[in-house]
């Protein structure tokens, strides 16, 4: 059977997974694709210390929830992802050849050996020891986060004003003619007004959300936004 092949979609669409789940404070250790030849398939490995406070049902649980109100999630299907505590054998194996910081990299790893386990092939965005200490982002990362958070909103809000604009300029002026008792209105389309209110809802939803990401990341990282002169 031919292998898959990890396109630059998934590789793009895994790391706005970490990302998602960076912003919302869940602490991921490692994070990873990984191909395996048995199954014929690539998966996203992702390690969290929560797998071992929570439970694997519970962390699994807040992914799932997480990646839900991600606009970014980019079709990866939650069948795709693995949740696993730091010290499972495959993360341990690997963090015995390769480490990176709390950032996120990109490495391809392919066709290796470790001890005696052949690693056939994987891309990989963070690899750090179990038992490190919760990295705290650099502030210019921070920033780089909220700004992205903060336009996602501007935008968000620009296109509610925008739906908005459309759905008045649907609704003509009523006029009335006077013609002794008689009173004629101009007929409105309610059904294109409905159509356009429905699409000026929708908007408006994703701007809250848009804000309420924002807001959350804000919170969560208040001591170094702080430090960010366009926050203040």
């Amino acid at each position: 059977m031919a292998k898959a092949a990890l396109v630059e979609a998934d590789i793009e669409a895994g790391r706005h997974v970490v990302m998602a789940l960076d912003d919302a404070g869940f602490h991921v250790t490692a994070a990873l694709w990984f191909y395996s030849p048995e199954q014929g398939e690539w998966r996203l490995i992702l390690a969290s210390p929560e797998v071992v406070k929570q439970g694997p049902r519970k962390a699994y649980q807040r992914v799932q929830f997480i990646l839900a109100q991600s606009p970014d999630q980019l079709g990866i299907q939650l069948g795709d992802v693995s949740v696993v505590g730091p010290h499972h054998r495959l993360i341990q194996l690997l963090t015995s050849a390769v480490t990176t910081g709390p950032g996120l990299s990109g490495i391809r790893f392919t066709g290796n050996t470790i001890g005696n386990q052949f690693i056939e092939d994987a891309y990989i965005y963070r690899l750090q020891p179990a038992g490190k200490a919760r990295p705290e982002l650099v502030s210019d990362e921070i920033a780089r986060r909220a700004e992205r958070l903060f336009a996602e909103y501007r935008s968000a809000v620009a296109d509610y004003a925008e739906a908005a604009e459309r759905y008045v300029a649907s609704l003509p002026m009523v006029q009335s003619v006077t013609s002794g008792k008689a009173v004629a209105f101009q007929r409105i389309d309610l059904e294109r007004t409905s159509s356009l209110w429905s699409v000026v809802e929708g908007k408006r939803q994703r701007m809250e959300e848009a804000l309420q990401s924002f807001l959350a990341f804000r919170q969560t990282h208040q001591a170094h936004l702080e430090k960010v002169r366009w926050l203040k």
